[in-house]
């Protein structure tokens, strides 16, 4: 009896451990900010791997065009990654060096849900976008997030623009996340 209860608590801790814990819109929008507050070379393992970049465009890809032209475009994409994290030093350092970044702390997080439509895109703006359930979406879709955050003085608001959701996981994927102070 006490083996069969130790099995069954082994089994238990073992589906709890291999669970995949699902990553909230406002929990991803805090880490990118975070990354600013510590260490921004924590940033790449924000950005979609080559593996889920290549699954996501064949996803998306709608022509036929050949593998060639897709390995550039990921290998372009990928290199890319690092010099978004290089730019985000250039911001810390000159543009955006009065800011406090380490006192500093997240006013709050919007997003919209952008459905990406041949001519124009489809797009569910904040609040309206708070009620939709992103794991119950069936079209393919992109989120752009904005994080607002002040260090007391100086309030600012960060831009993710298309952000990915692939593997019920969020993930930047081509553009860097840009800062912009916000004026009152």
């Amino acid at each position: 009896m006490n083996k069969l209860n130790l099995l069954l608590l082994f089994l238990f801790f073992l589906g709890v451990s291999c669970q995949q814990k699902k990553q909230t819109i406002q929990e991803f929008g805090k880490s990118v900010y975070q990354t600013y507050k510590t260490d921004l070379n924590d940033q790449k393992n924000l950005y979609l791997t080559k593996s889920e970049l290549r699954k996501l465009l064949k996803e998306f890809r709608s022509d036929n065009s050949g593998n060639d032209q897709l390995n550039e475009f990921i290998d372009f994409t990928i290199e890319k990654q690092e010099e978004h994290i290089n730019l985000a030093e250039y911001d810390l350092e000159i543009t955006f060096s009065e800011f406090q970044w380490n006192n500093s702390k997240i006013d709050s997080i919007t997003y919209d849900i952008v459905f990406p439509k041949p001519g124009k895109d489809s797009i569910i703006n904040w609040p309206k976008s708070k009620t939709q359930i992103i794991t119950d979406l069936k079209e393919k879709f992109l989120l752009d997030i904005f994080v607002f955050g002040n260090d007391n003085e100086r309030k600012i608001r960060m831009d993710l623009n298309g952000v990915v959701f692939i593997d019920e996981e969020l993930k930047l994927f081509k553009k860097r996340p840009s800062i912009k102070y916000v004026n009152e």
